[in-house]
């Protein structure tokens, strides 16, 4: 009987052990599944977008890398960092030390001042109105044409009185005459406008042409220094073969007279023995001097080759040297200015030709002056009113007024065609310069 009991209390405690074994891993099981497990947070059900949210813990790794690159050609003095180092945004990742930078961002600064240049170049190109001066030449084209008008008038209420015309002859010959001077002036003005246009072309023709005189000049010119800098070498390397050489003949030459010398001695020994307390020259000794003396001669013989060959490489370099300054000669000689030679020839014509004209204008001026003057005297002589004369003189200072103005304009305009054309070369210099500085 107590054993049987003893059997249940053995079967009661395995199975409150086993039991609470039972409810520890369970507890243990539900809490590291709810913290390895992700939780899932939950919403009543409403209409609208489903938004999830899901928590865990791992490793963050960027998808690529990113380089880190400098605006600039610079070399790197020194790494601040090393490999799987951690940086935050400022911290110095290497030190830069002076490069090419420094001739890039001057090549960039040239560029850009030649762009302002450009820039204001083409905002300083002359513009043109003579709006204001052609309507001063229609008033006083109108002033003129009223003035005769009135000057008609007066000479016919004149003649109607006097009852003769002994001024309309010269009066005809001042028409003329000042006909033969407005016609001159559109001449003279012709004449110079086509020296106007003719010098633009002349200036393209010259300015291209010193531009190829100056680039094969240029050209020469460094072929030229490089071939003085190699007879200079040249030159010095032959003063220093000439040196050597000259050093190794005095020293073969000592040597030499050393040699003789213990020769001398040694067969006056061989001859009459060795005096007492004078030193025995013996054979080796003298066959040892003889190396020498035979190593000098040969060292001295090369150097007199390497003088030779020195000397030669100075009068190749030298050679070379003249060739290329009469290859320079030849070069500029050859170019063919031909076509600015053409063109200034047009330009001196047409130049010839405004003087021409001036000197016609000059004469058709004084003949009209003169006649104008006959015709005061007329006036004077014969008592013409004092209504006619005032109107003649009213006339012909309006019409000196229209010459004034006119020939003013023509030169304005000659004046603003040729600032014109300044500035548009200046502008085309410009952009061949920036479009190199951009190269």
């Amino acid at each position: 009987m107590e054993n049987k009991t003893k059997n249940r209390d053995w079967v009661k405690n395995a199975a409150i052990i086993f039991l609470s074994v039972l409810l520890v891993l369970t507890f243990f099981s539900n809490t590291w599944m709810n913290r390895s497990l992700p939780e899932v947070a939950t919403q009543s059900v409403t209409s609208g977008s489903i938004t999830a949210k899901v928590r865990g813990t791992g490793t963050v790794s960027a998808v690529g890398l990113h380089t880190v690159k400098a605006d600039q050609t610079r070399e790197i003095r020194a790494v601040m960092v090393k490999s799987g180092q951690k940086v935050e945004p400022g911290d110095v990742l290497f030190v830069l030390g002076q490069g090419e930078a420094s001739a890039l961002e001057q090549a960039q600064e040239n560029l850009r001042q030649l762009q302002i240049s450009y820039q204001r170049s083409a905002i300083n190109v002359p513009t043109v109105d003579y709006s204001l001066q052609e309507r001063r030449i229609a008033d006083q084209e109108a002033a003129v044409e009223e003035a005769r008008r009135i000057q008609a008038e007066a000479e016919k209420r004149y003649e109607e009185q006097k009852g003769k015309g002994s001024d309309s002859l010269p009066i005809k010959q001042r028409d003329a005459a000042n006909a033969e001077v407005a016609a001159d002036t559109a001449v003279l003005k012709e004449a110079e406008n086509t020296v106007a246009a003719e010098q633009v072309v002349y200036d393209t023709y010259k300015k291209a042409y010193d531009d190829l005189y100056n680039q094969t000049k240029e050209t020469w010119d460094i072929t030229i220094a490089d071939n003085q800098a190699t007879l200079d070498s040249a030159i010095e390397a032959s003063t220093a073969a000439d040196a050597e050489a000259e050093r190794l003949h005095i020293a073969y030459e000592a040597l030499e007279a050393k040699y003789l010398a213990m020769k001398a001695k040694y067969d006056e020994q061989q001859a009459h023995g060795v005096p007492e307390g004078e030193e025995e020259i013996t054979q080796e000794m003298l066959d040892e001097l003889k190396q020498e003396l035979d190593k000098a001669q040969q060292e001295w013989n090369a150097a007199i080759v390497t003088k030779d060959q020195a000397k030669q490489a100075a009068e190749k370099a030298q050679e070379d040297l003249d060739k290329s300054i009469q290859g320079e000669q030849d070069a500029l000689d050859a170019l063919d200015d031909t076509s600015v030679r053409a063109q200034e020839a047009k330009l001196n014509q047409a130049k010839a030709a405004v003087e021409e004209a001036k000197e016609n204008l000059r004469i058709a001026t004084e003949k009209r002056d003169a006649i104008q003057a006959t015709i005061d005297e007329i006036i004077d002589q014969e008592g013409t009113s004092d209504e006619v004369i005032a109107a003649r003189k009213a006339t012909r200072e309006a019409e000196n007024l229209l010459y004034e103005l006119r020939y003013d304009l023509q030169q304005q305009k000659i004046s603003d065609s040729k600032s014109q054309q300044l500035s548009y070369l200046d502008l085309s210099d410009i952009g061949a310069q920036i479009e190199n500085a951009k190269k």
